[in-house]
């Protein structure tokens, strides 16, 4: 009898290459100072929402990008100087947060819903776009604001990330985030006075 693995129509095997970002990375690198939480380079984070403090073993991709605060006033003289300085001191951030499945699924259930609202004032809007202008004259031009106004809720509600935590700094060898829930913090250990190095941070 032939078995599974002498199956000549059987699928090659593929070697998995991917490999989340805290897989095999070292432990004893989070500390906490006050209520930011800070990661330094290969560090393995807890298996702990940050949003709740409960045990978990799911997990989100926080990817974004991250530049100091005070490039943001940069934009007053012109987009053109925001975006060069910006470039030039943009960091990129790529960590898998842990976090309970039940705020998975609400965060699946608000960006449903964000996208319903979104398809409910693009079809109003042409709904709109379509009538006489008679008909639509008696309208006034609230339904159209309102509409609009009800796709850029419906954007920014499906826009929204799993997690609410803010980057303070960013850089090659740590990452300092806030708003992580006091129970996750509590499970941390205090950050070493000489831990941060040369590092500086940009609150």
């Amino acid at each position: 009898m032939t078995t599974e693995s002498e199956n000549p129509y059987a699928p090659p095997e593929v070697e998995e290459t991917f490999k989340p970002p805290q897989e095999n990375y070292e432990d004893d690198l989070v500390f906490r100072s006050g209520s930011d939480v800070h990661i330094f380079r290969n560090a393995a984070l807890p298996a702990r929402c940050m949003m709740t403090g409960e045990e978990t073993a799911a997990s989100v991709l926080f990817a974004t990008t991250w530049h100091p605060s005070w490039i943001n006033w940069l934009i007053l003289p012109g987009i053109l100087p925001y975006l060069v300085v910006a470039s030039a001191f943009r960091q990129k951030v790529n960590l898998l947060l842990p976090i309970t499945e039940s705020l998975l699924e609400k965060h699946d259930r608000i960006i449903l819903g964000g996208l319903g609202l979104m398809l409910a004032a693009i079809v109003f809007f042409i709904m709109l776009m379509l009538m006489t202008p008679p008909a639509l004259h008696r309208f006034s031009n609230f339904p159209i604001v309102l509409s609009v106004l009800c796709g850029l809720l419906g954007f920014l509600t499906a826009s929204r990330w799993p997690v609410s935590v803010r980057i303070i700094y960013a850089s090659n060898n740590l990452l300092v985030l806030r708003g992580a829930h006091r129970d996750y913090l509590r499970h941390l250990p205090d950050l070493p006075a000489d831990t941060l190095r040369s590092d500086k941070r940009d609150v």
